[in-house]
């Protein structure tokens, strides 16, 4: 979905769906508007004002004035107070600014960025619904004082992403992915780097609704992502002044794209030019890959990727030791994923071998071998400072080549239903796991507890 301009129209897997909205979150279908505060004065908020990220203007740049009320930027961490008066009080204040401002005109400038503060507060508690209405508005009137392409949006855009994300609106996500990318487009042109993370972000959104899609069509997620991670590769060669760390995590999702190729099945015929989402803003990003070239090519590029990881990460003084480890232990897992035991144990003593030569080492063990990991790993981590993914839990026995058994289903519950159910258990049957090692073996596990993030 490389500037997609037709709607996302994809019937995601059912049961599926189903089990993501059953699992948590806000009913979507279920919008609700922010009140307006009565309780708070001018003055109290001119002393307190409430924490709050403002949008950078076109103006002003990060230097917000407001002639109606002030509030002050702060870091997204800085807006999640920690009680239930503190929060009800900063709410409070946000509305009370907004009602103030309102009286300048519905779309007064500084209202959206009061209204984007409330939104983000609103948004890490959890109240994803008002957050949602709340960060609409904000953009529409940003739209309309700095214009349709203005950057001042971007905040706006990648926070309304998250909470879509948070309230299961896969199609609103994919729509609001597309009006990022296009707004950098305009801005900065195909080829800067400023792409890169928008088109990383937007390549692993496809695998997520690749796995989530049952349909004949689910082939174009895995079309598109492989054109939106060759832009971004590609990005990356001309910037030519990427650190490290941003190499290293582009090359990974490149690795994650080709395994998803290499194991799909059917569709042989499909390309990314027949795939809505690679319709392109800019002809350079359309990739003419049928996907069964990208099946038969998927090892060797992710294999390459990998060992791409590895030069970077031994070449770098600067790498952290864990860094290092992390290059052999996700290597050993590609191999794992084709089923090549001994290359990937030959990984895996590897990264072994640098954790007893630190100085951390039971630490780093414990970390990285002291129990099973669903596989591949980079779709079983988890930020803990991120929303909330929807989950799938449940205690299995994994032997020690990685394959799970006696899966015992503890989320989604008996309650959600039989295909429900059903349709976690297919997931954890077909997965794999990176194995415990214990004395610098492999070992197998029973009832290790098991957690899956089914969107990210």
């Amino acid at each position: 979905m490389i500037g997609l301009h037709l709607k996302f129209r994809h019937q995601l897997a059912p049961s599926l769906l189903l089990m993501l909205v059953m699992l948590g979150g806000e009913s979507a279908g279920s919008e609700s508007t922010p009140t307006t505060a009565v309780s708070a004065t001018h003055e109290g908020m001119a002393q307190n004002p409430p924490p709050a990220p403002v949008t950078p203007s076109e103006n002003s740049g990060n230097d917000v004035s407001m002639e109606a009320a002030t509030v002050e930027s702060a870091s997204p961490e800085a807006v999640n107070p920690t009680g239930a008066w503190e929060l009800e009080q900063a709410l409070t204040r946000y509305r009370q600014a907004i009602g103030e401002l309102d009286a300048y005109g519905p779309y007064n400038e500084h209202a959206s960025e009061a209204l984007y503060g409330l939104g983000e507060t609103l948004k890490n508690q959890g109240l994803y619904n008002e957050a949602l209405t709340t960060l609409r508005r904000a953009m529409h009137i940003n739209r309309v004082n700095h214009g349709l392409y203005s950057l001042s949006q971007a905040p706006i855009l990648e926070s309304i992403i998250e909470t879509e994300k948070a309230l299961n609106l896969f199609e609103d996500v994919t729509v609001s992915y597309d009006r990022l990318l296009n707004l950098l487009l305009r801005n900065h042109g195909a080829d800067h780097r400023s792409l890169i993370p928008v088109l990383q972000e937007l390549a692993l959104w496809h695998v997520s609704l690749y796995q989530l899609d049952d349909s004949a069509a689910r082939v174009d997620h895995i079309t598109s992502a492989n054109s939106l991670i060759n832009a971004a590769l590609k990005n990356a060669e001309a910037a030519g002044e990427l650190d490290t760390e941003a190499q290293i995590d582009l090359l990974r999702i490149t690795a994650l794209v080709s395994l998803f190729a290499s194991r799909h099945e059917g569709d042989q015929w499909a390309t990314a030019l027949d795939a809505p989402y690679s319709a392109s803003a800019d002809p350079e990003f359309l990739s003419v890959s049928r996907i069964a070239t990208l099946s038969k090519t998927g090892f060797k590029k992710g294999r390459l990727a990998h060992e791409q990881i590895i030069k970077l990460a031994e070449l770098d003084e600067d790498t952290a030791p864990d860094r290092k480890i992390a290059a052999y232990v996700e290597a050993g897992d590609w191999y794992l994923l084709f089923n090549r035991s001994k290359q990937a144990m030959e990984y895996y003593q590897h990264a072994r071998d640098l954790i007893a030569a630190s100085d951390q080492a039971q630490t780093l063990t414990e970390q990285w071998f002291s129990e099973p990991v669903f596989l591949p790993a980079v779709l079983s981590a988890s930020d803990s400072d991120s929303l909330p993914s929807r989950f799938i839990t449940a205690e299995a026995d994994i032997s020690e080549s990685g394959r799970p058994s006696q899966i015992n289903l503890l989320e989604p519950s008996a309650e959600s239903g039989v295909s429900l159910r059903r349709s976690a258990l297919n997931t954890l049957r077909q997965a794999r796991f990176r194995p415990r090692f214990a004395d610098g073996k492999a070992v197998a596990t029973t009832a290790s507890k098991i957690r899956i993030p089914l969107v990210h």
